[in-house]
């Protein structure tokens, strides 16, 4: 019957109107075909870009590892620039410049654990709210210039030990920026 309907939109040189059951029948059939076919070219689209996302995750993996491995044939030689005394050294970090690169070995900020509500409990006690902002959040960069690092615990200026934070030392990162050109 579709293939009977094909032949008679073909031939009619008016617009095609439904007027009958047959004809109301043929449109919704073919406002199926047409869902169908969406659907399986979106289907078919959604399996290949699965497909190409799961190679992006594999290559950039694959090259995470393969970066991770090159750098560490880079450390020890860094070592080895740094005990001979090639290295520049400043507050933050030890560099060793190469032609396409350079070595780094960064001074990590310590890893501060803490409790903001404690923190801005005590510093509600200790008249010291300028470092709590007013949706009673804790102001960690103002406060964090006003203390100072005593081993695990962050002390004020007159040695009181503020409550809720707890210091945890990190040793230096290893960096290697490569200039790409």
């Amino acid at each position: 019957m579709s293939e009977l309907m094909n032949r008679i939109l073909e031939n009619e040189s008016t617009e095609f109107v439904v007027d009958n059951d047959m004809k109301a029948e043929w449109v919704l059939k073919k406002i199926r075909e047409a869902k169908n076919d969406c659907q399986r070219f979106t289907d078919e689209y959604q399996r290949q870009m699965d497909f190409y996302k799961a190679q992006i995750e594999t290559l950039n993996q694959q090259t995470k590892d393969e970066v991770e491995r090159l750098e560490s044939m880079l450390a020890p030689y860094f070592r080895e620039r740094e005990q001979a005394g090639f290295t520049k050294a400043s507050k933050t970090q030890v560099k060793y410049d190469l032609p396409s690169g350079k070595l780094l070995m960064k001074k990590q900020e310590p890893d501060y654990s803490r409790d903001d509500k404690k923190v801005i409990e005590w510093l509600e006690k200790t008249d010291q709210g300028k470092f709590v902002k007013v949706e009673k959040k804790l102001d960690w960069a103002g406060l964090k210039r006003q203390v100072i690092v005593n081993g695990q615990n962050v002390v004020t200026k007159d040695g009181e030990i503020v409550p809720g934070v707890t210091v945890t030392e990190r040793g230096e990162k290893f960096v290697v920026e490569v200039d790409l050109k």
